[in-house]
């Protein structure tokens, strides 16, 4: 038995799903019994009740109702394509992840679009990132942050525009009070909560938001800026972005600012001089070599969104006084010098064969997972001396962005009668607030010339006096994202009927001291948890397997280092039926399950 193809004709197998000459859908309805060919003779095909003579003429004769069938289906053909016919899926035609589905940039559309829909927010970018020309940049993997950026300069010109006419509306409405002119004061009080209003209006349902809907965000269309110290200001993020220098605050103590928060960090040293095969010698090696081999190992791994790289890390303070990571090699030079961004490869390849205390390398696997939501980081440093090598690797995860900046996904084309009221309910909530920030907003963009270089005068005399500065990023716009959870929890069923009235205060003031000692990482699947622990173990498994191979290969005793690889990588692990062990908890028994888990790492 055989189909034909309604598009090209072409006789198919009874079972396909698709035309194996053009590639059309196809279906089962009519099939076709295809008459043995004869050699030197013409071959006949009956198609239904007609006789044919020669393949070519039968095909050109199929029923024109199984084409009028398939019109008449519609959508169904599409759905006939996944199904061979029988409507349930077999074929996957929307590729998930990083190549597809609802698109890899997921985390940045979320963030463009959260500069619009947050004053605060895209205040805080341009004053931390953008105005900061002697500090780092730090890297956020999985983002756009040009995009991001660009987004914020287009937010911040319409919110100067609404600042300017509440302004406007406040010095009108304080002449009316002066004047005793009433009903004007009244008109104005509403004249200005309209301002509110449609701004708000115009952020979820305008122009812009439209381009930051699912679907039909390119990061590549951000508004471009039109100032030209705002296009340098840019450029300057976008060269830090595709940098391998990472400085971090001198504040702060974890160093690897922008990857997120350490899970789990682990370091062993091992032996050298100890030959596997005792008639051989250790033949030498460096550990450049090393690095180049495990980083060749993990870059093949077949696991979406991997990226393999070297990355060189530093205290804001310490690289003022390294006069190869400024751009002033001079003191008095150095009084404008910002951070560089990257380091040629022969500098960190020294750095590796002889380490220093404050400039660190470090060989970086990221995975970018979840559409940009989930950022999974490996960072493994080694170092070599003459009898043993020291191994250390830390594992760092960025989580989702938090649950308010995924409000563009949950907007209609146009508002629904219950969100326009809403939105007019929040504009009046919002409205006393803008207007006491009115003023002071405004005057920060007016005046944004003068108080950059205001501030850049400070920076100056500070280092000028001290020879000293921190030239580490204030935050990393992708960890200042991120969605970490309270140790407090969101509601006190226990209070009853007092718990809509107390609860919201408890939970405030419980915050202010259990928060104190930092947050758990949030996330918003379940599936989110456990691919965290596939990256951990499958790229641990592998830097394990590189460094075994390549010690063999130099003729040295790799026991110590499996019996170290077994322990770190064989954390969970199962005993006996259904009995597993987990993160140190141990249980024995049929159908007995023990689990030790931390809810996530605070910072």
């Amino acid at each position: 038995m055989a189909v034909h193809c309604s598009a090209c004709g072409h006789v198919n197998a009874d079972d396909a799903g698709f035309c194996g000459s053009c590639g059309q859908a196809i279906t089962t309805l009519e099939p076709v019994a295809v008459a043995p060919s004869v050699p030197d003779a013409e071959s006949t095909t009956v198609l239904g009740a007609v006789p044919v003579n020669g393949v070519a003429e039968g095909l050109a004769t199929v029923p024109e109702q199984l084409g009028a069938l398939l019109k008449t289906a519609g959508g169904a053909a599409a759905g006939l394509s996944r199904g061979g016919g029988s409507g349930i899926p077999t074929r996957r035609t929307v590729q998930d992840g990083p190549l597809g589905g609802v698109g890899r940039d997921e985390a940045t559309r979320h963030l463009c679009a959260a500069v619009h829909l947050d004053s605060a927010l895209a205040e805080k970018l341009v004053e931390n990132v953008l105005e900061e020309p002697l500090r780092a940049v730090s890297r956020s993997p999985g983002l756009d942050l040009v995009a991001v950026m660009k987004h914020v300069v287009a937010a911040r010109a319409r919110h100067l525009v609404r600042d300017l006419s509440l302004v406007a509306a406040l010095v009108l409405m304080f002449i009316c009070l002066v004047t005793l002119h009433l009903g004007l004061f009244v008109l104005l009080l509403v004249v200005s909560w309209l301002v509110v209003f449609v701004e708000a209006y115009l952020v979820r349902w305008g122009p812009t938001t439209l381009s930051l809907r699912r679907g039909a965000f390119r990061a590549a269309d951000a508004p471009q800026p039109q100032r030209q110290l705002t296009i340098e200001q840019i450029q300057r993020v976008a060269q830090y972005e595709a940098g391998n220098v990472s400085a971090y605050l001198g504040e702060e103590f974890l160093p690897f600012s922008g990857y997120g928060w350490p899970l789990d960090s682990w370091s062993f040293a091992l032996d050298t001089t100890r030959p596997e095969d005792p008639d051989r010698p250790v033949e030498p090696f460096s550990v450049t070599e090393l690095y180049e081999r495990v980083k060749e190992q993990v870059a093949k791994l077949d696991i979406a969104g991997l990226g393999v790289s070297d990355r060189l890390f530093i205290n804001g303070f310490d690289m003022h006084h390294d006069p190869d990571l400024l751009t002033g090699s001079t003191p008095a030079a150095r009084l404008v010098g910002r951070p560089v961004e990257r380091v040629a490869q022969e500098f960190i390849d020294e750095l590796r064969e002889r380490p220093e205390d404050r400039a660190r390398p470090y060989l970086v696997a990221e995975v970018v997972g979840w559409n940009g939501e989930l950022v999974y980081s490996f960072l493994l440093r080694l170092t070599l001396s003459a009898t043993h090598l020291f191994v250390e690797a830390t594992h760092c995860l960025l989580p989702p962005l938090r649950g308010a900046y995924y409000e563009i996904d949950f907007l209609l084309r146009y508002p629904t009668l219950r969100q326009f009221l809403v939105l007019i309910a929040r504009s009046g909530l919002r409205w006393p607030g803008m207007m006491l920030r009115c003023i002071p907003r405004s005057g920060r963009q007016v005046f944004a010339d003068y108080l950059r270089s205001q501030k850049q005068r400070r920076q100056r005399r500070l280092i000028a006096g001290l020879d000293n500065f921190d030239h580490g990023p204030i935050f990393s716009v992708r960890e200042l994202a991120s969605d970490l959870r309270s140790r407090v929890p969101n509601r006190f069923p226990s209070l009853g009927f007092l718990e809509p009235v107390v609860g919201p205060v408890l939970s405030v003031v419980l915050r202010l001291f259990m928060d104190s000692g930092g947050r758990y990482l949030n996330y918003h699947r379940y599936f989110q948890i456990l691919d965290r622990d596939m990256y951990t173990k499958v790229v641990e498994k592998r830097v394990f397997a590189a460094l075994a191979e390549f010690l063999e290969e130099r003729n040295v005793d790799p026991d110590e280092l499996k019996r170290r690889a077994e322990m770190i990588v064989n954390n969970s692990l199962t005993v006996g039926d259904n009995a597993t062990v987990t993160g140190g908890a141990f249980s024995v028994g049929h159908g007995s399950r023990a689990t030790a888990t931390s809810g996530g790492q605070g910072r």
